[in-house]
């Protein structure tokens, strides 16, 4: 059991890393959104696979149904996140595929807006507009 953690946590590990650096090269345009979107679909499907493989060998036993059922796993996993990266939009992508929702140009919303009001305490972004 604990050699199964180590393993999964070095997977982990190196998982993150590779995602990381996925981020970083497409981020400074050194990659491309379709070759990023392979990467990190990659890399998180990977991450996965000392523990099915794991559970597999434990509730199947180490055989070739449960090596196939592993793959099967990971081929969706893969297949699953390589289908909604590709569906974002190549400027609103950023780390681990999620949407960038801060941004300095998006307006208060009306009740922080009134509350800045009445308090008397400006943000920075009202200064702006």
């Amino acid at each position: 059991m604990l050699e199964i953690f180590f393993v999964q946590l070095v997977a982990a590990a190196l998982g993150t890393v590779s995602i990381g650096v996925a981020d970083l090269l497409y981020k400074a345009g050194r990659i491309g959104q379709g070759f990023h979107t392979f990467w990190v679909s990659c890399s998180t499907a990977a991450i996965c696979v000392p523990v099915l493989t794991w559970t597999t060998d434990v509730f199947l036993g180490p055989t070739m149904a449960s090596r196939g059922l592993v793959g099967a796993v990971a081929a969706a996993m893969f297949y699953w996140s390589y289908r909604n990266l590709r569906k974002l939009p190549a400027d609103q992508q950023s780390a681990g595929g999620f949407l960038d929702t801060r941004s300095a140009s998006r307006p208060l919303s009306p009740s922080r807006r009134t509350l800045a009001t009445l308090t008397g305490v400006e943000n920075s972004q009202e200064r702006d507009q």
